[in-house]
Order: structure tokens, then C-alpha cells, then sequence
């Protein structure tokens, strides 16, 4: 206890000092702790893509368009795209999706609605829009991608689709109520409700980016309208999955797949989404590389200057450290003392590294914000107290061997002992 008191006391003695190690350490703390965070937060990614996805990833390819032209009759070669895609041999099905905001003409000016939506739509690109739905149009065939969600649709027609809605709004929304499009006049209507908890992949990217909650979202097939409006099949066209049979010849279709658009005046190709998913583990590995040794540097120089500092120190406050020594102090106890005040230092540094990371992951607006929040509680504070350890025992240890091999009489200013 006497030696930690000490080890404040003289903190609090050498202010500007402690003030410079606690900058230099805080730098090196904040460093590792992103660098954490951020290696976590991919692999946790990933972690929760794999637990979600329900089919094989060597057996789906999703398609990446290259060229295209905005012309309603563009609409229509889409269409027999994919009806040629359907055709190829070893393709069990193609399915497509696509994720927008709409207006319910009922739901427009319901209180009650609202008041839920405000929920659902917070930190998305609606959040001051709590009267827009969050529609996933997607076919039958491309729900069977992940899992947790709707398995298959109700009968329809084309006049009225089945309409599937968060568990959230089940008690406003009971089996059976009609709704409508506000912008195309289709129909929609209850048909069941969403499970709690079901995801789905960004429309942007399925492996790049964040899964997306359908907790707040609705479900439908995709619309006769939808299939000839051009926007909304180029949006579409990006996210189509091609399910292969067990024996596809996998080069074989993609080969077709680039074909048939090289006919007709633009460019598509098609990825596995298990090569999809290794080209991003390559690409995130190389960056967390890249931060790991960036992190590593700084730590390295941050050790460095600690060290200096206090073997200068040392030097300095030989006769100090005498006088503790003729007031009962062994050099063990003095060795501990630079340990002490090393550890309350780097603890410091550590708790506000750590703290202000996570205020700036809280208050940020990344789209991978929750990911990265959930990876610094959970990583990124045991990783701290780890380095804090190391960054006191490594700093303390040749200051600590100095002092051993003082002998007494140097250190009350006598002539003997080894420096």
C-alpha cells in the first residue's frame, strides 16, 4: 500500500511528466484499441453472415452487371435475360430482390403506425421519415438465401400480393388488412407476419456489408408493375441470385451468363458468393494487417519513450532512491514503486483510450456501427487491460534492473555499485 501511495505521490510531483507519458501512452492505447475494434468487428461480420445464410454458398451466384442502358425497352431484355439464365443447364432457379421506401395510402396518416415506424426507421436513411415503409420485394425463389425469414408466399394473383409485416406492427396490423401503394395503386394484404429476429442482406453489397433487421420491415413477391419499370430492374439486377443443381458445371454457366449479355449490347458476369466472400476475407485481412502493425509501431515507440524517460529519471533521483532505502526500502520495493507508477499511468491512458472510442463508436453514424459497437465491448476492453499489463511489466523491466544492480552506497551518493 505504501508503495502505491508513493507511486501517486510522485505522479502528482512530476506533473508535466506524468502528463507527457499519459499523452504518449493514451496515442498508443487508442491506436491498439481501433485496431481491435476493428479486426473484431470484421470477424464478427462474418461471423453473423455464416450463421445466417441458409444456402450453399458454392452453389449461388450472384450476378454483377457491368454495362446497361436506362430505356423502358431495357426493361424488357432484362426479363429475357433471365428467362435465359432459367434455361441454362445445372440452374435450379433465379431469384431476385429489391429493398425501397414507399407509402401505405392507410398507414400515411395513422398516429399509431407512426409512432411504431419511428422505431423501426431509426438510423437508417429514413429516420426523419416515420411515415415510410421499408418494402423487400423478393421472389419465392430467393427467400430460401437466409435464415429466419418467410419460407414461401401465399397463393396470389397479380391483383392483390400477400403482404408479410414485422412482428412490431401485429397489433395494428391483424391478417387480412388491405393496403395500398400510394404511388402505383397495387394492393397488398396481410398475410402473416415476419419471425422476430429474421435478417436480410444491404442491397448494396450481401458480403461487404451489415445484414439488415426485417424486424421493422415488410415482405411481398415482386410486382407484374415492378418488372417493367426500368430503375427498379437495374436495382433488381444487381441483386439476383442464381441457384445452381448439385452436379452444375459451375464454370460452365457463368460462362453462359456472360455470354448471352455480350449478344445483346451490355456486360453482366456472375460470382460465387463463396468467392465473394473470400475476396473480402482478403481484402479485410490485409487491412487489419496493415492497422495490426500500425498499431504494433506506435505501442513499440510509446515503450520506448517510457523507458528512456525513466531510466533518465533514475539517474536523476539516485540519492531520492537512497533515502527510501535508509528508510527501510529494499530495491525490490523501489523496482515496484516505477512499476506502480508505470501501471497507474498506462491504466489511465487505457480507461480513457477506450472510453473515448467507444463515445466516438456511439455517436458516429457508420453503417457498421452496431457491429463495431458490439465488438468493442466485447474485445476491445479485455485487449485493453491486456496491453496495460504488458505496456507496465515491458516499460518496467529495465528500469527495474538498473535499480537491482545499484549497491546501496551509490545510491546515498557513495562511489561503489555497477551503473
Amino acid at each position: 500500500m505504501k508503495i502505491i501511495q508513493l507511486a501517486i505521490r510522485e505522479i502528482k510531483r512530476k506533473k508535466l511528466f506524468s502528463a507527457l507519458l499519459f499523452a504518449v501512452c493514451t496515442a498508443a492505447m487508442y491506436a491498439v484499441l481501433s485496431a481491435v475494434t476493428n479486426g473484431a468487428a470484421t470477424a464478427y461480420q462474418e461471423k453473423i453472415f455464416n450463421e445466417n445464410i441458409a444456402a450453399d454458398m458454392v452453389r449461388v451466384l450472384r450476378l454483377d452487371y457491368h454495362t446497361s442502358f436506362e430505356t423502358e425497352d431495357f426493361a424488357g431484355v432484362i426479363q429475357q435475360y433471365l428467362r435465359y439464365i432459367e434455361s441454362i443447364p445445372g440452374v435450379q432457379s433465379v431469384g431476385q430482390f429489391d429493398m425501397t421506401g414507399m407509402y401505405f395510402s392507410q398507414l400515411k396518416d395513422s398516429e399509431k403506425y407512426m409512432q411504431i415506424n419511428k422505431n423501426a426507421v431509426k438510423g437508417t436513411k429514413y429516420e426523419n421519415y416515420p411515415v415510410i415503409t421499408q418494402l423487400l420485394c423478393a421472389d419465392e425463389s430467393v427467400l430460401k438465401l437466409f435464415k429466419g425469414g418467410v419460407g414461401g408466399y401465399e397463393k396470389y394473383d397479380e391483383g392483390i400480393l400477400p403482404l408479410y409485416a414485422g412482428r412490431i406492427f401485429e397489433d395494428i396490423l391483424p391478417p387480412g388488412t388491405l393496403l395500398t401503394d400510394e404511388r402505383t395503386g397495387q394492393s397488398y394484404k396481410i398475410a402473416g407476419y415476419i419471425p422476430q429476429g429474421a435478417v436480410w442482406a444491404d442491397e448494396n453489397d450481401p458480403v461487404r456489408f451489415p445484414l439488415i433487421s426485417l424486424d421493422g420491415c415488410f415482405l411481398s413477391p415482386v410486382s407484374g408493375q415492378s418488372r417493367q419499370d426500368i430503375i427498379t430492374q437495374l436495382s433488381m439486377l444487381h441483386n439476383t441470385y442464381i441457384f445452381l443443381e448439385g452436379d452444375a458445371d459451375v464454370k460452365q454457366v457463368k460462362k453462359q451468363v456472360s455470354s448471352w449479355p455480350a449478344q445483346h449490347g451490355f456486360s453482366a458476369s456472375a460470382n460465387l458468393l463463396s468467392e465473394e466472400c473470400m475476396a473480402y476475407r482478403a481484402e479485410t485481412e490485409m487491412y487489419t494487417q496493415a492497422n495490426a502493425f500500425l498499431a504494433i509501431f506506435v505501442l513499440i515507440m510509446a515503450e520506448v519513450c517510457v523507458v528512456s524517460v525513466f531510466m533518465t529519471n533514475i539517474l536523476l533521483k539516485q540519492k531520492q532512491y537512497g533515502v527510501f532505502m535508509a528508510g527501510g526500502f529494499t530495491h525490490w520495493d523501489i523496482a515496484a514503486e516505477i512499476w506502480a507508477e508505470i501501471m497507474i499511468i498506462a491504466a489511465a491512458s487505457g480507461v480513457v483510450s477506450w472510453t473515448v472510442k467507444l463515445v466516438q463508436l456511439k455517436t458516429g453514424d457508420d453503417m457498421f456501427k452496431n457491429i463495431l459497437l458490439a465488438a468493442h465491448l466485447r474485445f476491445a476492453l479485455p485487449a485493453c487491460a491486456g496491453v496495460v499489463l504488458v505496456m507496465a511489466a515491458v516499460s518496467a523491466f529495465l528500469p527495474a534492473i538498473k535499480i537491482l544492480k545499484y549497491q546501496p552506497a551509490r545510491l546515498t551518493g557513495g562511489t561503489s555499485g555497477n551503473d
